[in-house]
């Protein structure tokens, strides 16, 4: 998967010990396959808080939550996180575009996307 290079666990390690960040984790559960909406899981790991939006299960859907986090904070404060760390799962492969502002006088990198191995929840666990 081309989304995929140079974003895998091994590489938000790496990128991790360069420095201070603060990141949030997403994970998406459903009931079934055929339900049109999920709960998009959202934590914080530092602080252990955790909250969940209804979205529509779609890469749409879920793909438009952090983009409600970051128009704010462009508006008027810092941003609450610069990593998102997900599974590789097919809705979270849009994030990759959202990561760098759309306006192309800055094109500003607001966050980077990273993706745990397939089956992997453990890489979640706190570095």
């Amino acid at each position: 998967m081309a989304v995929l290079f140079q974003r895998t666990h091994s590489n938000y390690a790496d990128y991790i010990s360069s420095g201070k960040h603060s990141r949030i984790e997403l994970d998406s559960v459903i009931g079934k396959l055929s339900d049109k909406y999920c709960a998009l899981t959202i934590c914080e790991p530092k602080s252990h808080f955790q909250f969940y939006l209804r979205t529509r299960h779609t890469s749409d859907g879920v793909n438009s939550v952090p983009g409600r986090f970051i128009e704010p904070e462009r508006l008027s404060c810092p941003s609450p996180f610069d990593i998102i760390l997900t599974d590789s799962g097919v809705e979270f492969q849009g994030l990759r575009s959202l990561e760098k502002d759309p306006d192309p006088d800055t094109g500003e990198e607001l966050f980077k996307a990273f993706y745990c191995g397939p089956y992997r929840s453990d890489q979640k666990a706190r570095l």
